[in-house]
Formats: structure tokens, sequence, C-alpha cells
């Protein structure tokens, strides 16, 4: 679908193209060239300098040989490092991949084939990881550069981010691409998408739903989800943009975010509900000043009535409720979530993802005849937005049957608008798993557990969970010469796949229950489930 997109190589007068996330970070640097644009623990960089580390990115970058669409991979935690090489792949006309740090060997070797790029750099922690994971992919000829590490550490070897860097001349003209990274996705089948995020998914976006959630020059932001997510990356943008600090954070984890709310004076946050029930739960246990806290955004799943009570109690913020999904660019929908909710007035928009962010529009579809359909009707939900992506990396196919020549993307959720435009979100075609905001596919879990020497069939379902909104519940049967127990299940999952994607429950049953045409009946379980529990799941199937 790249063909709707714009032409890639189209430059504006100061060699940045129209929509470039630079543009916005360019003037900062002109008018704030000494306000703290960046915070990682004990560093910080001043929008001046940030312009200095990505121009020394970027002149490192073209001085490697590396061409327009190239790809440059970076395995990493937060940090200014990743920043700088995001806003230099943008100076270059390279495509950066942030990688999820918290994947297996074998999970970053998918999408290392997939991405194929030209370099990787990772943190010196995480440096085995990607050489082994290089290896795996069969990538021969591409290198690891190392990065991170206290300054006093670093030394200026061949192999090392920070020598590279140094080597490189002193500033390289702009060479400008309509795509700027590439985020990675599971499928489906689990296996991983990349994601083509354009320029104009920040630049058109960002302005209008930040200045909802009141960005401005005074904003520090506090980044704790990872920036291989798009959303994380619009975020950590929200507070560049408009010229006020971004606060990198290693992990989404409640006691180091309040700390970071009192040691920083922060002011915005986006997570998702488990984690702002932790954080009520850490300033209960110990509490800080966050007087400074202004707004916190929650997505993945609705906003508790209790969390919500909380919120406004003690720490006296706004509390916007979001939507969106990375093929849109990040969002599609918010609103503020307001005290009158809790009093009964408007009560049932505590379940509402809001309304289409300004130039965003959003449409219910009948799933039979994709036709519009009336307020209150479900349907799957449908996007036209200016963030929609570039498309699916080395997929047409795939990107074909996911926007249409009007260039609306299907989402593959399903949900509802009432009369005033509010969304609520019902379910999701994709059988998708979201536990604590992080998209976990049943299809990827059971070819994991169908590998296991004793399992003859795996069926994965979501339950719902407390704080988590979701989690994963194995079904399986096993062969009969074989007799695993329910904890061997999860134990091999956990060796094969990252933390957050195992299930938190398996059962072990003599049968799964099958549609007509040979599928799991997977709505059978889920009920089954709700009306007697796991525990006694393997009785009712």
């Amino acid at each position: 679908m790249e063909t709707a997109m714009p032409d890639p190589l189209v430059t504006s007068r100061d060699g940045h193209r129209p929509g470039s996330i630079l543009g916005p970070v360019e003037h900062h640097v002109a008018v704030r060239p000494d306000a703290v644009a960046l915070i990682d623990g004990a560093r910080r960089r001043t929008f001046a300098e940030l312009r200095r580390g990505w121009l020394r990115s970027a002149a490192a970058i073209a001085g490697s040989g590396l061409d327009v669409g190239d790809r440059i991979a970076v395995l990493d935690w937060n940090s200014i490092e990743v920043v700088e090489l995001l806003l230099a792949c943008a100076h270059s006309g390279t495509v950066l991949v942030p990688m999820n740090a918290r994947l297996t060997v074998a999970e970053h070797a998918q999408v290392l084939r997939s991405a194929r790029p030209r370099l990787v750099i990772a943190h010196r922690d995480l440096a085995r990881t990607a050489r082994e994971a290089v290896a795996a992919a069969g990538l021969s000829g591409v290198a690891v550069m190392t990065t991170g590490g206290d300054d006093g550490a670093r030394d200026a070897g061949q192999d090392t981010y920070e020598g590279w860097r140094e080597r490189a001349e002193e500033s390289v003209a702009p060479r400008d691409h309509h795509i700027f990274c590439i985020t990675y996705t599971s499928g489906s089948t689990g296996k991983p998408k990349g994601v083509m995020i354009r320029h104009e998914a920040v630049t058109t976006f960002l302005p209008a739903a930040s200045g909802v959630w009141g960005f401005d020059e005074r904003s520090v932001g506090l980044v704790p989800l990872p920036l291989f997510h798009v959303g994380a990356i619009s975020w950590m943008l929200s507070s560049t943009i408009n010229g006020g600090s971004a606060v990198l954070l290693r992990r989404p984890d409640a006691d180091e975010i309040m700390d970071a709310v009192e040691r920083f004076g922060g002011t915005h946050i986006n997570v998702v509900p488990a984690v702002l029930q932790g954080m009520l739960q850490s300033h209960r246990a110990r509490p800080r000043d966050c007087s400074t806290l202004r707004t916190v955004t929650c997505g993945g799943a609705p906003v508790p009535e209790a969390f919500l009570r909380a919120a406004f109690s003690e720490f006296g913020c706004r509390v916007i409720a979001f939507y969106g999904l990375t093929e849109a660019g990040g969002g599609v929908s918010h609103q503020e979530l307001l005290p009158e909710y809790l009093d009964g007035r408007n009560a049932e928009r505590l379940l509402s993802s809001g309304r289409a962010i300004e130039g965003i529009t959003v449409q219910i579809r009948d799933l039979g005849t994709a036709a519009p359909v009336p307020a209150g009707v479900e349907g799957e939900i449908v996007v036209r937005t200016p963030g929609l992506m570039a498309g699916y990396w080395d997929d047409p196919d795939l990107t074909a049957r996911t926007i249409d020549s009007g260039c609306w993307l299907r989402t593959g959720d399903i949900g509802y608008m009432d009369a005033e435009g509010y969304l609520f979100l019902r379910g999701r075609l994709k059988d998708v798993i979201i536990s604590g905001g992080e998209n976990i596919h049943a299809a990827e879990l059971e070819n994991v557990i169908l590998r296991h020497p004793g399992v003859r069939e795996a069926c994965v379902v979501a339950r719902p969970h407390e704080r988590w909104g979701e989690t994963p519940v194995a079904v399986v049967v096993c062969d009969e010469s074989a007799d695993v127990a329910p904890a061997a299940v999860i134990a091999w999952c956990r060796e094969h796949l990252a933390g957050y994607k195992c299930p938190t429950q398996a059962v072990v049953v003599p049968e799964i229950p099958r549609t007509a045409t040979g599928k799991y009946a997977k709505n059978v379980i889920r009920r089954s489930m709700e009306k007697y529990g796991p525990d006694e799941l393997h009785l009712h199937l």
C-alpha cells in the first residue's frame, strides 16, 4: 500500500521532508537550545546537545556506507542512545528497528531475519544475546556494536557505538525518507510483523493529541514503556516536540515511576491500568511528593472505577482513557475521564475509549458486508488517519488485506460507537490476549506448546485478570503415553518465550471441543471457564 503514501524522497527547503519528526525538535533547538530535552538517570541532554548527538550518529551512519532505507536494529532499554539513534535515522534516511529486550534469542532471530539490518547496536549487557541472535538469523557480515555502561568504562574500540561516533565527520546533509522506524508486533500466527512507521504518524497526530493531554514547555513526561512500542516513541516525542523534558525509565516499575515523579517533578505519564494500580499501591506504602503530576493516560483496557477514584483523590491529576494501535501510528481515540462519571452522570463512559482524536476518522463496519453500521451496533473498528502505517515490511499481501483502497485501516477490533461518537471496545477479531498492555498472540503460544514432546493438542484462551486485564490459560491434550503436568507446560513456555507471554495457568483435558469446521471452539472454553473456573475446566469439557 505504499503507492498511496507520499513520495519518500520529497524534501523541504531546509533539507527535511515536510512532516519530518525533526522539524518540531529543530524549532526548540533554535529557540530553547539550553532547555533539557532528555533525562536518563543522572544524565541530561539539552536540545542543543541532543541535536549534536543525532548529527554525530547520522554522520557515522553515512560514513559506514548505509543507504536510504537501510535498517539499523537496536537492542537496549530506554536510553539517550536509543533516542539519538531514532533521530539520527530520521536525519540520515535510514530506518531504526527497536527490539524488545525481553525476548529470547530465537525470538530476536525471527525479527532480524525479517528486518535484515545492515547494523545491530546493543547495550553491552545484551550484546551476547544480540550476537547469538544475529548468528541464528544467518546474517553473515552484520556487525554488532555495543553501547552503555559507565562512561568511564567505555572504550573507543571499533566495535563500540561510542568509538564509531567519535570517528565520524562533524555533520552530514539530511537524506530523509518517509519511514523512520519499523516496530515489530507478533502476527496472528505468531510470526513477527514489521510495521513501517511514517513521520506523519508523529507530526500530524501528536500536536492535536498532546494539546489535549496538556504538554507544553514546562512538561516533564515520564517514559516507562519501552521504546520498541510506537506508543512509547510517540509519548516521548510528545514532550520533545512541545519543548518539554522526557524522562527515560528502564522499565514500567511502579516504585521506580513514583520515585521519578518526585525526583524529576514528573507532570505526565502513560501507563496501562495495572501499572496505575501499582503506582497507587506504591504511593500508599511510601508516600511521595506527586504534586507536580498533571495527567495520567491509560490504554490497553478500561480504567477500573476504584483506580479512577484513587487517582483523583491521591494524585489529584487528570486521567485520560486512550485507544490506539501500532498500525495507526499509535493513537486513535481518547477522552478525559471526568469525576461526574463516578457520580452517575454519563457513567457508561467509564468503559469508553473516547472520541476520535482530531484529524482521525473512526467507523464501525458490518462484519459481513463491510458497510457502516448505525450507532450502538457492533462491528469491526476501521480507522482513517494521517498516522497510517506505510504498510507491513516485506508483506504486501498482508498490507493489502489490512488497508483498503480508500486508506481505511482494518483494526481487527470489535466495538461500537454511541450517538455522540464515543467508542466502546468489545473484543477482537484477531485472537490476541492483551495482558498489562502487551499483545500476546494465542497462536504463538500454541505453536510453542505443541513442540513439547508430550503434548498432542494445545489451545490458548484469555481469562480476565484483576490486575493485568487478561491473562493466557493453556488448555492441552497429552499424548496417550505421556503424563505432562500443568506446571511442566508453563515451564516449557518460559524456556522458549519471554515471561510476559507465558500462560499463568495450564489445564490438561482429555479432549478440546471443536466447531463443525474442525476449529477449536474457544467460545465454549471461555464460557466453561467463566462458569466453573480454570481449576474445574477439565471436568466440564
